[in-house]
């Protein structure tokens, strides 16, 4: 029997095409019926699945009349994710219509994970035979070469990031009804590797007012020429009391700074290729822009800087008319604690624990609300605030904070 598929209208509905086949029977009479998904379930709107769902048919025909003959074979792995994290993928395309805009960096990440190991992984078989605990134990095996040369467990950031690709794809699976639903596959729990703070007394050493004494801190390398060290300093200064992440404070603009309002405007950063892109979580329909009122002493040391570089428009931070590395950050950064005298054996000191340095001691003096606004977590005051003149506005409304804000500094 020959079986023909053509696309309907389902006007009854929602308006979406399903697809259905017809065949003529004995009689020759035209029998119209609708075509079924590989999980057996109605409402059929793509081709190929079509196209399966006829070559089952076909294939029970023969069985009925004598001739053995294997069921087509199911859509593997490798097959559906084949294009998955392409540029042009049609799959990203859909997201952006929906509001889901990835970072070019996320997607190669992704597609790195598919091709790394999911695909050598689970590239044959079909989805439904990818259980939760052939996942587990794959990840559980996997493991790297340290830099001692040593083979060594994979970190469970690692391994959650790998999950966080499957756990895609099989949404993506799911809506192609391949599967009925998406696996609950368990993440692995992260270490508690929280960064040490810097004291009162450290970062009193750390950032001295004078022009000299701060370029004697944040000095130092053959290769400066007249302020680098400043520039070191002053950015660092900015990133521990206003709470900012590396790719903030390296992607900042002079046009960001409002010292009129004591304040900034964080709307932009680096990411770890060193190109331009939204803040963390941010997307094109949710930038995650937000406000930071930030100290008079640092306003002080900051025009240290500014006096150097002038107001010319561009990066207020750079290195031989160059944006800053973010290896390039934590080696000064470093050079910087040591020539102040600070003692770092023992202790887990990186560029984004002046962050963390922040939150500690901002806890004390801000109220929760505000210090979500200002570290960039979701904050109900920052929800909407996507451009610059209602930023200002925010800033406006954040000068009474100003007082507590100066007691950063002690």
């Amino acid at each position: 029997m020959r079986y023909h598929i053509y696309k309907r209208n389902n006007l009854n509905g929602n308006g979406s095409n399903y697809w259905y086949y017809w065949y003529l029977d004995e009689t020759g009479k035209r029998i119209s019926k609708a075509c079924k998904n590989p999980d057996g379930s109605p409402k059929c709107v793509l081709k190929r699945n079509a196209q399966s769902y006829i070559a089952l048919l076909e294939n029970q025909d023969k069985d009925a009349g004598g001739t053995k003959q294997e069921s087509p074979a199911p859509i593997t792995f490798a097959d559906f994710t084949s294009s998955m994290f392409l540029p042009g993928a049609e799959h990203l395309d859909r997201w952006v219509q929906h509001g889901k805009v990835l970072k070019d960096v996320t997607r190669r990440g992704h597609r790195d994970n598919l091709e790394r190991f999911l695909i050598p992984w689970f590239g044959s078989l079909s989805f439904d035979k990818i259980t939760p605990e052939t996942v587990d134990n794959e990840l559980v095996r996997l493991r790297k070469i340290g830099k001692d040369g040593v083979s060594m467990p994979c970190s469970s950031s690692i391994k959650n990031n790998i999950l966080y690709t499957l756990n895609l794809v099989f949404k993506e699976a799911k809506r192609e009804r391949l599967i009925q639903f998406v696996p609950d596959f368990e993440v692995f729990r992260r270490p508690k590797t929280g960064q040490d703070i810097l004291t009162d007394d450290e970062l009193v050493r750390l950032f001295p007012e004078s022009s000299i004494e701060l370029d004697k801190v944040w000095g130092g390398s053959i290769a400066d020429y007249p302020g680098v060290g400043i520039m070191i300093g002053s950015l660092c200064c900015l990133a521990v009391s206003a709470g900012l992440r590396s790719g903030e404070v390296r992607g900042m603009q002079i046009d960001q700074l409002y010292p009129e309002y004591s304040g900034i405007v964080v709307d932009v950063a680096i990411d770890k290729d060193n190109s331009l892109t939204f803040l963390k979580k941010g997307s094109a329909t949710d930038p995650r822009h937000r406000v930071v009122i930030i100290p008079e002493k640092t306003w002080r040391i900051l025009r240290l800087w500014l006096d150097i570089r002038g107001d010319a428009p561009g990066f207020l931070f750079t290195y031989k008319n160059k944006y800053l590395s973010q290896k390039f950050l934590q080696t000064r950064f470093e050079r910087g604690l040591t020539n102040a005298g600070i003692d770092l054996r023992g202790r887990k000191t990186t560029f984004h624990g002046l962050r963390y340095t922040y939150n500690t001691k901002m806890r004390r003096l801000l109220d929760a609300e505000t210090l979500r606004g200002f570290v960039g977590h979701r904050s109900e005051q920052m929800t909407d605030q996507y451009d610059r003149p209602v930023l200002e506005q925010a800033l406006a409304g954040y000068q009474e904070k100003l007082p507590a804000v100066n007691g950063f500094w002690g």
